[in-house]
C-alpha cells in the first residue's frame, strides 16, 4: 500500500484506461491516503495532508493506538522484515497493557460513528486543545489506519459485516483507508467514501492482492523478506510510540452514548455476502445479454416477487471520461425492464414472449449505462439545478419532490481487473485467491443495498444488504430468490440443462 502511495505521490501510478485505449481520470487517487472527513455542524471538511506532514500510520490493537513512522533514516520507506518487528512488538504490548487501559480511553473512535453534528461538537469541546488535540492531530494525519484485529470468521458474510462496522469503537471512519487484518492472515478495508468511489480502493488494492499473489514475498516461516536486497539497510527513526487519550468524565459520557448507537446499529444490519458458482457471465453471454443488464433485471424482479410491485432504482456509473468526474446514476427501472418482470412473473406468458422483452429490457439498459458514463444522465444534472436554485433563493416544489424519492435499491457493480497484468480470473490457480469486493449498507431504510461483482465467465459475488429493523426486508431471503431468478432467466435460453 505504502509504495502505491509513493508511485501515486511521484506521478508514476500507471493511468487506467478502458480497452487501453481511452484514458479516465484519475484525480480521486490524490487524496487516496493522508485524509480525514472533518466533521463540521453543518457541513463536513476533507483535508488531505501534505507528505511532509504524513509519514506515519496509526495502528490499532485492542482499542490501544499507536503511531508508527513509515521512512528510515534515509527517508526510504522501511523494509517488509522492519514493519513487521514492529507490528510484533505493537501486538505484544497491547496485548499485554490494554486491559490496564479504561475501556472509555479504548473506545473513542467510536465518536466517529455518530452523526456528524454531534461528533462535531465533541470534537469541539474535548479535542481542541491538550493532548487530546495532538492525538486526535496523529491520527487525523495519518497515511492510514491499520487494525490488528483479534478475529477471525469462518464465513464470508460474518467476515464482510465485520469489516462494515467492526466491534464499537474498533474503527476510525473518518479515515481515507482503514487496512484492517485479522487473526486468521485475512484482510480487508473499511472506506470513508466521500472522498473517492470504490473503483479508485478497488483498483489499490487489486493491485496488491495481485502483487501477493503472484510474487515470492515471504520465507517458508511465512515472515517477510527483503525486498530491496541490494540497497542500505532500513533504519526506523524511532519506535512505535503509544497514543494517549485524557478522559474527563464528561466525554467518557459521550462515548457511552455512542457506544449504545453503535450497539443498536451493529444489531441492526443485516447483510449476506453470496459466492454465486451456479453460473457467471460466460452463460451469460450465450444468452448474448449484457451481464450488467440481465443482473439488474433479476433485481427487480426479485424486488417484485418479495413485494409485489416496482421500485426506484439505483445504480452507480461512473463519469471519470469527464475531469473530476465522480458517478452518474442509472435509472435502472425503465419501462422496458417493468415489462419485462411483468411478463417473466406471469405463467401465462410464453417463453419467447418473455426472451424478447428480456432482450429489449438489457438492449434499454446498456443504453442507458452509457449515456450516463458520458454525461447524458439526469440525476448529477437535477442535482446541480436544486443547488443552483437553493443558492438563488429559489424555491421548486418539481426538484424538492424528485430528489426527495428514497432509492428503495440501491445497487452497484464493483470493478474487477483493473490490471492488465493481473492474471486471469478464471485461471484454477488463483480460484481461492479471488477477493469478493465489497458491500454497503442500505441507503433506504426499509431497502435493499446490492453490490455484486462478476470475476470471469463462471461466479459472481453478491453482496445484500438490509436493516433487520425495517419490516418487510431479509437479507437472505433476497438473496435465495435473487437466485432462483437468475436461474430461471437462463432457463428461458436452455442453457445449462
Amino acid at each position: 500500500m505504502l509504495q502505491v502511495r509513493e508511485q501515486i505521490l511521484s506521478e508514476e501510478f500507471e493511468p487506467l484506461s478502458i480497452r487501453k485505449t481511452i484514458p479516465v481520470c484519475m484525480a480521486q487517487y490524490r487524496r487516496l491516503f493522508s485524509t480525514t472527513r472533518v466533521p463540521g455542524e453543518d457541513i463536513d471538511t476533507l483535508v488531505n495532508y501534505s507528505p511532509s506532514e504524513s509519514q506515519h500510520v496509526v495502528v490499532n490493537r485492542r482499542g490501544l493506538l499507536y503511531k508508527l513512522d513509515i521512512t528510515d533514516k534515509f527517508g526510504q520507506l522501511v523494509s517488509p522484515p522492519d514493519l513487521e518487528a514492529q507490528m510484533e512488538w505493537i501486538v505484544q504490548d497491547a496485548d499485554s497493557r490494554y486491559a490496564e487501559i479504561p475501556e472509555s480511553e479504548r473506545l473513542v473512535p467510536v465518536l466517529t460513528s455518530t452523526d456528524r453534528t454531534t461528533w462535531a461538537k465533541t470534537r469541539a469541546q474535548f479535542f481542541s486543545s491538550g493532548l487530546n488535540k495532538e492525538t486526535l492531530h496523529c491520527v487525523e494525519s495519518a497515511v492510514m489506519m491499520v487494525v490488528l484485529d483479534t478475529h477471525s470468521f469462518s464465513d464470508l458474510s460474518s467476515r464482510a459485516s465485520h469489516l462494515l462496522h467492526g466491534d464499537v469503537g474498533e474503527y476510525w471512519f473518518d479515515k481515507s483507508i482503514e487496512l484492517v487484518s485479522m487473526s486468521d492472515g485475512h484482510i480487508g478495508l473499511n472506506c470513508e467514501h466521500s472522498y473517492a468511489d470504490a473503483p479508485v480502493v478497488a483498483h489499490v488494492i487489486e493491485f496488491n492482492l495481485t502483487y501477493d499473489a503472484i510474487t515470492s514475498l515471504y520465507d517458508e516461516s511465512g515472515h517477510c523478506i527483503h525486498i530491496r536486497p541490494n540497497s542500505l539497510p532500513t533504519r526506523l527513526t524511532s519506535k512505535p510510540t503509544p497514543l494517549h487519550w485524557e478522559m474527563s468524565d464528561k466525554l467518557a459520557q459521550c462515548i457511552a452514548r455512542a457506544c449504545s448507537q453503535a450497539e443498536k446499529d451493529i444489531k441492526d444490519l443485516d447483510l449476506v455476502l453470496y459466492d454465486h458458482t451456479e453460473f457467471g457471465k460466460g452463460d451469460i453471454k450465450k444468452c448474448k445479454l449484457s451481464p450488467d443488464a440481465f443482473i439488474q433485471m433479476a433485481l427487480h424482479s426479485t424486488y417484485r416477487q418479495l413485494t409485489g410491485k416496482p421500485v426506484l432504482t439505483y445504480e452507480a456509473s461512473m463519469t471519470r471520461l469527464f475531469r473530476n468526474g465522480r458517478t452518474e446514476t442509472v435509472r435502472s427501472l425503465s419501462r422496458e425492464a417493468n415489462d419485462f418482470v411483468t411478463a417473466f412473473l406471469d405463467p401465462s406468458r410464453s417463453q419467447e414472449e418473455k426472451r424478447d422483452l428480456l432482450k429489449v429490457a438489457c438492449e434499454r439498459h446498456a443504453i442507458m449505462y452509457k449515456d450516463a458514463m458520458n454525461g447524458l444522465g439526469i440525476d448529477r444534472h437535477l442535482f446541480a439545478l436544486y443547488v443552483a436554485s437553493r443558492g438563488m433563493g429559489l424555491d421548486c416544489e418539481f426538484l424538492k419532490n424528485v430528489l426527495s424519492i428514497p432509492w428503495t435499491l440501491s445497487t452497484s457493480q464493483q470493478p474487477q481487473q483493473q490490471i492488465w497484468w493481473s492474471p486471469g480470473c478464471g485461471d484454477p490457480k488463483y480460484h481461492d485467491k479471488l477477493c469478493p469486493g465489497g458491500g454497503f449498507g442500505p441507503v433506504a431504510t426499509d431497502g435493499y443495498g446490492v453490490s455484486y461483482m462478476v470475476p470471469g465467465d463462471l461466479r459472481i459475488f453478491f453482496h445484500v444488504s438490509s436493516r433487520r429493523s425495517a419490516s418487510g426486508t431479509n437479507s437472505q431471503l433476497f438473496m435465495d430468490t435473487l437466485k432462483t431468478s437468475m436461474a430461471n432467466m437462463r432457463d428461458l435460453y436452455n442453457i445449462g440443462k
